[in-house]
């Protein structure tokens, strides 16, 4: 089937977000009204909570906004409390642009309810927007908001500073066929909000009958992209210069992630917790952070940069670029598969078990690997230098078999063509 084309601009003016939530019922002493908020990746919710007693104007709605307006926590912070009548509890965003989410709970020994019958999320007096919303429908072209199945194109107007996608980000119930940000798409742009540590979450898996594959597409040098969902590849064509400029939490162990290009400036970070089965890059500029663990993961290809490995995976393969493998990642491997160096440096700093080691180039070292009872199954070396320098803490399985390369002894000795 065709899918459904949806373009991304933002710049939409702002409305403030004003909600209300009602008290009801019968209300006694000892009963408590709670006003929950939910932050924008919808996963840390805070709550206040308020003992109340039997009048619902002043033992109940007046005593909870003195708590809420009182709060130190940060999202209750962010909203204007008052009363709305005798019965209702209404909040205001502080910023316009900024919406929030709230909902009303209660534990009573009556009849009282705080929020029940309303809609999920609070009653909307005034609905936000704003141009960093993905929820405003003016931030898209032809006023309609990706459904499921649609293709999203982020960055399709030339101006000088692109609208970033800070709010709105819980989108987890869409399942899209891509994501696309083009090269107009940069600068200290956004897609998530990386300062806040939050996510866009929506899920880019298998659309039946599509003819595009499932992938975020990213062009864009921009300041971070961060996705968090079903996500079935991703291929990072650039990415803008600093710390976590495009970070992945997949939850798909078949999910392939690769970078390629000199535009790719940035650190990649491969969230901890998360699933893939590939990680490749062949970025000159590229610094690749994977953390731990990664279900799942079966091949890590190294093409040049930089990168830091702390997940076990069964295959990893460096062939330009300097690169570590750390914690306590184990290359579980054998074969045709297992650790490969054919050039670039790595360095093994970790204390998982590497069952096999093939030289056809480069440089491998443990010589900055401090762990303690460190295990090389097998290895050989047909080219390349063989560095154990200094780690007296590795313990070979089997004996080192050398075809040709070089090995750097503990005490500095250079051995050409012989096995250790």
């Amino acid at each position: 089937m065709a899918t459904v084309k949806r373009a991304w601009k933002g710049g939409t003016a702002v409305a403030t977000n004003v909600k209300t939530l009602e008290a009801t019922g019968t209300w006694a002493s000892s009963d408590t009204i709670t006003t929950t908020l939910k932050d924008e990746n919808g996963t840390t919710s805070v709550v206040n909570t308020t003992t109340t007693s039997s009048t619902i104007s002043t033992g109940v709605i007046d005593p909870h906004i003195t708590d809420l307006n009182n709060s130190v926590l940060t999202e209750f912070a962010k909203i204007n409390w008052i009363k709305d009548g005798t019965t209702k509890i209404k909040g205001t965003a502080d910023t316009a642009g900024v919406p929030f989410t709230m909902d009303g709970s209660e534990s009573t020994g009556g009849n009282g309810l705080f929020g029940d019958g309303e809609t999920a999320g609070g009653t909307v007096v005034t609905a936000n927007a704003g141009p960093n919303d993905w929820n405003t429908t003016g931030n898209w072209v032809g006023g309609t908001k990706p459904t499921a199945d649609d293709t999203v194109y982020i960055g399709v107007d030339d101006d000088d500073i692109p609208h970033s996608i800070l709010y709105g980000l819980d989108q987890s119930g869409i399942d899209l066929n891509q994501i696309i940000t083009s090269r107009l798409f940069r600068g200290g742009a956004t897609v998530g909000n990386p300062a806040d540590s939050k996510y866009l979450l929506i899920d880019i898996s298998s659309v039946a009958g599509s003819s595009d594959a499932p992938i975020a597409i990213l062009n864009g040098p921009c300041r971070g992209v961060w996705l968090k969902g079903n996500i079935d590849a991703v291929a990072i064509n650039a990415a803008g210069i600093g710390n976590d400029a495009v970070k992945i939490h997949s939850t798909n162990s078949a999910c392939v992630i690769s970078s390629t290009g000199f535009d790719v400036r940035g650190q990649i970070r491969i969230a901890g917790n998360s699933s893939a089965a590939t990680i490749t890059n062949a970025s000159q500029n590229a610094d690749i952070r994977i953390e731990t663990p990664i279900t799942g993961l079966t091949n890590v290809l190294m093409n040049g940069g930089s990168s830091v490995c702390d997940a076990s995976t069964t295959n990893y393969q460096c062939t330009a670029g300097i690169h570590t493998i750390d914690v306590a990642a184990a290359i579980s491997g054998s074969g045709s598969g297992g650790l490969r160096v054919d050039g670039g440096t790595l360095y093994y700093n970790s204390s998982g078990t590497l069952t096999f080691l093939r030289m056809n180039g480069g440089i491998f070292s443990w010589e900055r690997n401090f762990k303690e009872g460190v295990t090389m199954t097998n290895g050989t070396i047909h080219a390349g230098t063989y560095i154990e320098r200094g780690s007296d803490n590795v313990t070979h399985t089997n004996k080192l078999l050398n075809f040709g390369g070089n090995i750097v002894t503990a005490i500095g000795e250079i051995v050409a063509g012989a096995s250790a």
